[in-house]
């Protein structure tokens, strides 16, 4: 069977952002320096379009930024997961046993390996979670189910359990990886959260979310230092009051941080990147429903103020109520998910003129850094800064460095 594939964006689609990368990148020129953010542009390389050639979709940017990780097509329309070096673009893609899920594809932080998950119910498929090694190009599936391809249809066909798994977040130290999974042989699928280990495949149920939702979370999630799990509980129309940002402590006490139905300040808020500093711990995020509405009118973008300690959750909103209170003119104007800066301001992009720009806000202020090229919402992931100051964006690969004081 030949499927095509597309980036979905929560419940929605969005068309994929779709580039070849037989051609050599071409740099846009001269970049425009921001020097009041502390930082200022030093390149920018945009990988074009060519006439002919397997289509490519470039996903995601590795913590030390030496590689990239996307999708192939070949000639004989079988997917490929890929990397390309940065910024010599060289590749190396393997195959792979389905479509893969493109929100799905995580670096591990040590920038040696890549997880992910296939796309599971949109094309109704079995999924598990696969890591590929950069050292030894080995594909290892960690919770083979002895069942693959499309999910049985009739209860005859149906095995006695069938796990979906999906969303694979690896742990801090790269040697375990958090998924979502749900039975979906069962006649009432809970939806659980699942551990596994890299080297040996041993898996472990961690917590049960919702007994009475399957499928509760379809959005990555993101695991801190001392094992706590942000996650994203949404139901099919965000009207029930399960519904928002969750988090997980390591003693399995779980916390509606942010509510997120369609009535809330941020419908279907998903973080993006957490921010540690001694005991606090700042996470941004985003409206995921925002985002698949292309809404240019506001920012999508928040912040949380959290603090974990002793595995106790309190959010510091100065509010006194436990409420949620967020500074939408803090924001105003980021139209992508937001990622943090090293130096702690939050990058993310802003649609002014009929432009996308690259936007850092730091103590107050905000700064355009450089135009970017194409659409706000082909970005689902928004801006990616790694460890050597290179900065993807889609299909823009931004470098930067400390302004001269």
């Amino acid at each position: 069977m030949i499927r095509s594939y597309v980036v979905r964006v929560f419940g929605a689609t969005a068309l994929p952002l779709v580039i070849l990368l037989a051609y050599p990148a071409q740099s846009m020129g001269e970049a425009t320096p921001a020097v009041s953010s502390g930082w200022q542009v030093v390149d920018q390389i945009t990988l074009h379009q060519a006439a002919v050639g397997p289509a490519s979709e470039v996903v995601t940017l590795s913590p030390d930024g030496l590689n990239v990780a996307g999708l192939m097509v070949d000639s004989e329309f079988r997917q490929q997961l890929c990397t390309w070096s940065v910024p010599g673009l060289d590749a190396a893609c393997i195959p792979v046993p389905d479509t893969i899920d493109p929100e799905s594809l995580q670096w591990s932080p040590d920038s040696t390996a890549i997880a992910f998950s296939l796309t599971g119910l949109p094309d109704l498929v079995d999924s598990d979670i696969y890591v590929y090694e950069l050292a030894t190009r080995d594909l290892s599936n960690l919770t083979d189910d002895d069942y693959e391809g499309t999910l049985p249809l009739d209860e005859s066909s149906e095995p006695d359990h069938l796990p979906l798994d999906l969303f694979p977040t690896w742990s801090v130290d790269s040697e375990s990886l958090a998924f979502v999974r749900t039975d979906v042989a069962l006649e009432q699928p809970p939806t659980e959260l699942w551990v596994v280990a890299r080297t040996s495949g041993a898996v472990e149920l961690r917590h049960v979310v919702r007994e009475d939702l399957p499928h509760a979370i379809m959005s990555p999630m993101i695991q801190l230092e001392n094992g706590s799990l942000l996650y994203t509980v949404a139901s099919a129309f965000l009207m029930d009051p399960g519904d928002g940002l969750w988090l997980l402590n390591p003693s399995g006490d779980s916390t509606l941080l942010m509510p997120g139905t369609v009535d809330d300040a941020f419908p279907m808020p998903v973080a993006t990147d957490v921010l540690v500093a001694g005991d606090a711990i700042r996470v941004v995020g985003y409206s995921a429903l925002r985002l698949a509405q292309q809404d240019v009118l506001r920012s999508i973008a928040f912040v949380l103020e959290l603090d974990t300690g002793d595995g106790t959750v309190a959010i510091d909103l100065d509010t006194g109520d436990g409420t949620v209170a967020i500074d939408l003119d803090t924001f105003a104007g980021i139209v992508s998910p937001a990622q943090f800066a090293p130096d702690g301001g939050i990058i993310g992009l802003e649609w002014r003129d009929g432009q996308a720009h690259l936007l850092i806000q730091h103590q107050g202020e905000a700064t355009a850094l450089t135009k970017v090229p194409g659409s706000p919402f082909a970005v689902p992931r928004g801006p990616e800064w790694a460890a050597n100051n290179v900065i993807l964006i889609g299909a823009t690969l931004v470098f930067v460095q400390p302004a001269a004081p």
